[in-house]
């Protein structure tokens, strides 16, 4: 029975034959597509994103204290408020009272490059958060990356390889470090 359907042109099956994709349906009352947009239009509705997405992130992190939204919230004020001390104060509560390794990370960055000039360097302070998130690993909190970070900082002279003894200042002879490293 399937042998005499295969190969067979049945005129009134036209699934292999080429047809064009139906066209759309005219837009309803009301209805836009993109290209009729004014660049008004379209900086009215990216603003009522922003507002909708303010609005989560803020309710998720001071209302319900969820570590996530609060990692968003002090993204929005980084990225979108242009508020660099508001995302590093929250950045830094999610980062020692929740214990948000992804937070820790995010406060690594911005004490490391200054964000774009809007907070102070402190290599040793992104030192010491990179290394927390990445001991935050344990616990199932952090971030590999953080790990990598906090490597690369051991490396630079600016953090301390995390488990290690302090390095010896570098007037130490060789011996005398390996002596205060057996004290330890």
């Amino acid at each position: 029975p399937f042998s005499s359907h295969v190969g067979s042109k049945n005129d009134d099956d036209d699934c292999c034959q080429n047809t064009s994709p139906p066209t759309p349906p005219p837009p309803t009352p009301g209805s836009y597509t993109f290209s009729e947009t004014t660049p008004e239009h379209a900086q009215e509705m990216q603003d009522k994103y922003m507002a909708q997405k303010y609005a989560e992130f803020k309710e998720a992190c001071l209302e319900r204290k969820l570590p996530e939204g609060c990692n968003s919230l002090a993204e929005w004020y980084l990225v979108v408020g242009k508020d660099a001390n508001k995302a590093a104060q929250i950045y830094e509560e999610n980062c020692q009272r929740r214990n948000f390794g992804p937070s820790c990370l995010h406060l690594g960055f911005m004490k490391l490059t200054g964000a774009k000039g809007l907070c102070e360097v402190d290599e040793d302070e992104a030192a010491r958060m990179f290394e927390k998130a990445c001991k935050m690993r344990k616990s199932g909190g952090g971030v590999e990356r953080a790990c990598h970070n906090a490597a690369l900082m051991v490396l630079a002279n600016k953090g301390t390889a995390i488990g290690a003894p302090p390095a010896p200042p570098a007037d130490t002879t060789e011996q005398e470090a390996a002596d205060k490293t057996k004290k330890q």
